[in-house]
């Protein structure tokens, strides 16, 4: 996957379409590893999710739809970690407010 991004990085693509429950913050993580050490001007734009969140005890269990304040600010903060970045470009809500 890493070679398969720095590849269309290499081919012109401009942005990056993620989510933290793809793979359960694997994805994202992946990602980070792809992007590492590309100078600002060479860095992708950064899309990723916020409003499913997964069980971490259980990560068989379906994800829950939430867009409480306290769990979107752990969520970015999450992301941006995994991404090894400072900013998301994109930050897309997967859930309605319940």
């Amino acid at each position: 996957m890493i070679a398969a991004v720095r590849h269309a990085l290499a081919s012109g693509v401009n942005w990056i379409d993620t989510a933290a429950v793809y793979g359960l913050g694997h994805s994202e993580a992946l990602v980070g590893r792809a992007i590492a050490g590309l100078p600002e001007s060479e860095r992708p734009y950064l899309f990723t999710k916020v409003g499913l969140v997964w069980d971490p005890t259980d990560p068989q269990t379906p994800p829950r739809r939430t867009m409480n304040p306290t769990s979107v600010r752990r969520e970015v903060e999450d992301s941006l970690r995994r991404l090894n970045v400072e900013r998301i470009d994109l930050y897309q809500a997967l859930a309605g407010h319940r």
